[in-house]
Parts: C-alpha cells; structure tokens; sequence
C-alpha cells in the first residue's frame, strides 16, 4: 500500500502549476500552507486535505484550462 502524501508536500507542486495572475487562489492555498508549520504529520496525510479540496473547489469552478486540468490531476494522484 502506498504512503499517504502530505499535503504540504503537494501544495508547492500546485503553486507552480496556478498562474501569477489567480491570485484569491495562490493567496488562499499560500495561507494554508504557512497555517501548517505546526501540524503533526499524521495530520498532514490525512485531515488537511478537506480544507485544500475545499479551497480548490471554491476557487476553481469550471476545469477550462490546462492548467486547471494539471491541478486536479496532481491533486487526485494521477501522473
């Protein structure tokens, strides 16, 4: 069975991915992860990825760009 990924580790991924000009979303996904520098890692793997679903479906309402559709696939685990 494959590790759980922490979150954290997921997030500067994505922050490459969102264009400069998205910024509610990088602001939104930058705050999240400096809320972290605390969190057990245990945590990280496991319950913070709600909040980050949340802000991302917040954020991103229609998968319209190519960006987009490499968010949600880094998101969702898939190469």
């Amino acid at each position: 069975m494959p590790s759980a990924r922490d979150v954290c580790d997921i997030i500067p991924v994505l922050l490459e991915i969102i264009p400069e000009d998205q910024i509610i979303l990088r602001k939104e996904i930058s705050d999240f992860n400096d809320s972290l520098w605390n969190q057990a890692p245990e945590l990280r793997k496991t319950a913070h990825w709600g909040t980050l679903a949340n802000i991302l479906h917040n954020q991103i309402v229609e998968i319209d760009t190519p960006w987009k559709e490499r968010v949600v696939k880094i998101f969702n685990n898939k190469k």
